[in-house]
């Protein structure tokens, strides 16, 4: 989780962003200036008074041990954001804030990756039992933000959370809930295991049935693979020649897992499931659905995002959803009703849906859109 760069210390969960202490310099204080005193800081931030990099430095050496503040750095050194932790020792809990990505810098998902560092922190490395942080109620973006990375509305205008400038949104987070939104792919080991599974010789003779039956269906324009895991699909798709022509991306929400795919694939993009924003023309979900509690409000979000084609490789039944969780493991793997399916996904004028059976309950589903 730290690495020494260059004589800093950095904390990392291995995604896009580090974070290191703020320093008293000119630097961060340039950095730290213009956002705060920018329209979107001012809105963001509960303290308006003006800040200079003269001023950020002389905060910085006189702020207390307690009062933790990182810059945030993208892996090639470009810093993009900030965030900190007020630290209440006596009673193990940490104020979260001070979170702010730079505006060239939305929508990339940043956010979410900064909240996870921040999260992680506090409470795999202070050891917290708790944090709370307030968000401006008008601060859409930045609630949504906090409910993706797992922090729960506890009210608004509580008494201690008021602020003149307008109504204030109280949010908690236990230890115990952090831990509880862990993707089950990032305990301790899983990933690698497996990713050594996938590299056996029966997942990688799947994988080439998987690719034979999607090169009948795939359509002109770039591809986005949700669920991409550490990037196998994506070296299939690669040496089958889908993507000639093509940029493919892929997204995931386990950072064990996208750690494996940046070291092993170099110069592919793959980033967290906030980072997918723009629609593709050809959108894959190989094997994820039957791993969700509830697969319909991710079919919806694909459906959103595909704008030729939907490729759907999943666990079919023509029972009854046969639903299957193993708590050792926190893994769901599960069986979809194939008529059920069909009707979550719903039908629009000119959707053409083809089912394909792959093998045994492994299915395809085609849908054009």
């Amino acid at each position: 989780m730290f690495q020494l760069v260059e004589g800093r210390t950095y904390f990392t969960l291995g995604g896009r962003l580090r974070m290191r202490p703020t320093e008293a310099t000119y630097w961060d204080g340039s950095y730290v200036s213009l956002w705060r005193n920018s329209e979107r800081g001012r809105e963001a931030f509960f303290d308006a008074r003006v800040v200079t990099p003269d001023s950020h430095i002389a905060w910085v050496q006189s702020k207390p041990p307690n009062d933790l503040v990182w810059m945030a750095e993208l892996n090639n050194a470009r810093t993009v954001g900030m965030a900190g932790i007020i630290v209440d020792v006596a009673a193990r809990t940490g104020e979260a804030g001070r979170f702010f990505i730079d505006n060239a810098r939305r929508g990339q998902g940043l956010g979410l990756e900064l909240h996870e560092l921040v999260l992680a922190f506090g409470f795999g490395v202070l050891r917290l039992n708790s944090m709370w942080l307030d968000v401006r109620k008008g601060n859409l973006s930045g609630i949504k933000c906090c409910q993706r990375a797992g922090w729960r509305e506890v009210g608004v205008d509580l008494e201690g959370h008021v602020h003149p400038g307008g109504p204030v949104v109280h949010m908690q987070i236990t230890e115990a809930e952090w831990r509880s939104v862990m993707s089950a792919w990032d305990r301790p080991g899983a990933a690698l295991e497996i990713d050594a599974y996938w590299q056996s010789d029966g997942e990688l003779v799947a994988r080439r049935m998987i690719t034979s039956d999607l090169a009948r269906h795939i359509v002109p324009g770039d591809v986005l693979e949700v669920g991409c895991g550490s990037g196998l699909i994506y070296e299939a798709l690669r040496d089958a020649g889908l993507l000639e022509g093509r940029v493919y991306r892929g997204c995931d929400p386990s950072r064990e897992m996208l750690k494996i795919a940046r070291r092993r694939y170099p110069g592919v993009e793959f980033s967290t499931m906030d980072s997918w924003q723009e629609p593709t023309a050809n959108v894959l979900s190989i094997h994820v659905l039957q791993h969700l509690a509830d697969y319909r409000p991710a079919l919806s979000e694909l459906l959103r995002a595909a704008q030729k084609l939907l490729y759907i490789v999943s666990w079919f039944t023509d029972e009854p959803d046969s639903i299957q969780y193993d708590e050792a493991t926190g893994f769901y793997n599960n069986f979809l009703n194939r008529k059920l399916f069909e009707e979550a996904l719903g039908f629009s004028e000119g959707m053409m849906m083809t089912w394909r059976q792959l093998d045994g309950p492994k299915w395809s589903l085609a849908v054009r859109v």
